[in-house]
């Protein structure tokens, strides 16, 4: 189940916390960039911060989310975050959707990922985002943005 979550309740951005860690250890890995910025974050942070959420659960427990903020007409998607345990179920996939067809609609929408993180490029290419531009952002480094014009759905 898809559902709105209140980062700003200490509960819920616990448990936000609890998925992004395992999560961002294994993007970090990944991408071979161990000070991935979302693994400093701690509750508190994710408590102060202006973003949207919404989280996937399986029964009670939040197993994955999507943050978002807007910018304009554009919907700037700042994280999407499956915990490891349940990767490759179509968390992913079903947020990202539910996402699209609920909030952004018709809206560009933006996001960046680590260029090596290649199940994430694969994921946002399946949902008509196009590479844009990279950015290195440490020696070896690269982000890459990825923007999607709206319209088409999965």
């Amino acid at each position: 189940m898809i559902k709105n979550l209140n980062p700003r309740s200490k509960e819920a951005a616990e448990c936000i916390w609890a998925v992004q860690i395992p999560a961002y250890t294994i993007e970090a890995e990944l991408i071979g960039f161990p000070q991935l910025p979302p693994l400093s974050e701690t509750v508190a942070d994710i408590m102060a911060s202006k973003d949207h959420y919404i989280g996937y659960f399986e029964g009670k427990d939040l197993i994955g989310f999507l943050s978002y903020a807007k910018d304009g007409e554009t919907i700037i998607i700042c994280s999407l975050v499956v915990h490891p345990d349940h990767f490759r179920k179509g968390v992913g996939r079903s947020l990202l959707s539910w996402m699209i067809e609920n909030v952004a609609g018709k809206q560009k929408m933006a996001v960046t990922t680590g260029e090596r993180n290649g199940p994430a490029m694969a994921l946002y290419r399946s949902f008509d985002f196009r590479h844009t531009h990279s950015k290195e952002i440490a020696p070896g480094i690269h982000l890459a943005f990825l923007e999607r014009k709206g319209c088409s759905k999965k």
